[in-house]
């Protein structure tokens, strides 16, 4: 599954959303929660000049068999 989201500057995060399912609700709400509880990241470095970052991240769901 995909996960995006905006970083601010500060290191919050916003904008969370699924860009691609894993077809499990309750896998892709903890896909979710992850992102939130992540937060704050790391500020983003003034040497960026970027007051927000997008971010996308792909997780890998492998059930076991």
């Amino acid at each position: 599954m995909v996960v995006g989201f905006t970083i601010r500057k500060d290191g919050s995060v916003r904008d969370v959303e699924i860009l691609t399912s894993s077809g499990v609700p309750s896998v892709d709400r903890s896909v979710l929660r992850a992102v939130y509880d992540s937060a704050p990241l790391p500020r983003i470095p003034p040497q960026l000049n970027e007051s927000v970052l997008p971010a996308r991240f792909e997780f890998r769901w492998h059930p076991q068999r």
